[in-house]
């Protein structure tokens, strides 16, 4: 967190704003209006109504990295959204992860939905397991 947060208190708050920063980059870089509610997370409201997002730890990819040879790291992203050109209307579902060696985030963003979860609204970030959460074929890099 001293790298990602240089010079910021090391909150889960200020956490949860990196990686939706990352995110909402995401939705921009694809050509969609960011989401009102990223937005306002960003600049300080404590919660996103429409969006859920977890911590979660997946210790295989970072396995499976040493055995390429590397030290285990390697930042990987994945991201889809729906529908899938801004020509076909307003965005209505995003979900994406980003995972750094053994811990990712990921986030699922429904315009229909009012989800409202996310780790940063607790003291204590509880890392799930990755095959505990919903959206696994997001994860398979095929």
């Amino acid at each position: 967190m001293s790298h990602v947060l240089a010079g910021e208190p090391h909150t889960s708050a200020n956490l949860a704003r990196y990686y939706v920063k990352n995110f909402a980059c995401r939705i921009d870089e694809r050509g969609f209006d960011v989401p009102k509610d990223l937005i306002d997370f960003l600049n300080g409201s404590e919660s996103m109504p429409n969006a859920t997002l977890v911590l979660y730890k997946d210790f295989s990819i970072m396995d499976q990295l040493r055995k390429e040879g590397t030290s285990g790291h390697s930042h990987w992203a994945n991201s889809m959204v729906s529908p899938e050109n801004p020509s076909d209307g307003e965005l209505e579902v995003f979900i994406a992860e980003i995972q750094d060696g053994p811990i990712g985030a990921l986030i699922w963003w429904n315009s229909a939905n009012r989800l409202g979860i996310t780790f940063s609204a607790r003291d204590r970030v509880y890392l799930r397991l990755r095959e505990e959460l919903p959206h696994l074929y997001i994860h398979n890099n095929s």
